[in-house]
This record gives structure tokens, sequence and C-alpha cells, in this order.
């Protein structure tokens, strides 16, 4: 197995941000996940599947995200951030395909201590340079719960297209958003 500074070393050398530092998923960061997947106004357009109940869930939870990262065919998967000067845990962003669908998404989950900084942003922007520039990708996609107004506006900053509604992901009816690769080469998304 790779070392683990290594694997955070390439995460975050992908992933350049200004302020935020992305990192391999590892169990002993189960209580700082925690403070984000159990706070239910931060996960309440996440239900059923968050608020975890307990610290324990979290660890099994983590299990499966590490798990299934391992499985994805050119390093997507979802990544915990850190502010640079204080190493604070931010929240997450993710790469990864759409469950049951070749379709890649784009997210971000933030701790609501961070909310309003433009970390999502941040790090939404950080993954298309990623998935366009390094793994090919010709379009990606992004699901937000119609209520998200926060994370509506990220799609927009990003100047992701809206394509409507679809009911086809995570088993609800979700806001669905793309942009391409040349859109995303020809318009200001890439900017900070």
């Amino acid at each position: 197995m790779d070392d683990p500074d290594d694997t955070i070393n390439e995460i975050s050398s992908h992933l350049p941000m200004p302020r935020l530092v992305a990192r391999s998923w590892t169990l002993d960061l189960a209580t700082a996940a925690f403070k984000l997947y159990g706070d239910p106004i931060a996960m309440r357009f996440m239900r059923p599947f968050y608020p975890l109940a307990d610290l324990a869930a979290m660890r099994e939870r983590l299990r499966e995200i590490i798990e299934r990262n391992d499985t994805y065919v050119g390093r997507m998967g979802s990544w915990p951030l850190f502010k640079r000067d204080t190493d604070a845990m931010v929240g997450v962003v993710l790469l990864k395909p759409l469950p049951e669908s070749e379709k890649i998404e784009v997210g971000w989950h933030l701790l609501r201590t961070h909310w309003g900084h433009g970390y999502a942003t941040e790090a939404g922007r950080a993954a298309l340079v990623y998935g366009f520039e390094q793994l090919r990708l010709e379009t990606i996609y992004a699901v937000v719960n119609p209520g998200n107004t926060p994370s509506i506006r990220v799609c927009q900053r990003l100047n992701m297209r809206h394509l409507g509604r679809t009911s086809d992901y995570y088993e609800r009816e979700l806001e669905f958003f793309l942009i391409d690769r040349k859109a995303f080469g020809n318009d200001d998304s890439r900017e900070g």
C-alpha cells in the first residue's frame, strides 16, 4: 500500500486550492467527519442517508467510503478538506460516478461553521479542473436538492448549465446541472 503521506500529497497536488488542502480519508478522521455528517442541519438535504446517529456509524461509513474510493478508476472519490492555515476540517469535496451511472458528479459538503466563505466554490472549481485536465473527462454533472439554494448558487458560480430536474439518482427529485470540457475551458468558471 502507498505511504499515506504520499497519497495526501498526490490528492492535494491534483486539487490545487489557495485556502484548502484535500486529503485521503482515514479512519482517524471519524470524529471530525461526524461533526459534519452527524449534524442534522448541515445534512438536512442529504436525508435519508444522513445525518448519522453516532460515531460508530460514522466509522462504518468511513470504511465504506475508503473502500469505495479504492474501487474508482482514475483517482476519483471523495476527500476531506482542511484549511491550509489552521488544518481545521472544513468539509468534503467529491468527484465520483453518480449511482448506477457512468456520469461523473462533482459535489461538496461543508461544516456549518464554514458556510458563506466560498469554500464550496473553491473546492468545486478545483474538482472540475482535476476532472477535465487530469482525468480528461468530457462532461461533469451535479445534483442538488431543490431547496438547497446555496449549492444551486455554487453550481451557477461554476457556470454549470441547469438541465431541469431528475429523479434518476439518490431516490429523490434533484436539480440537475452539467458543464463540459469545452465550456469550462471557455468561461470564467476556472477563475477564482
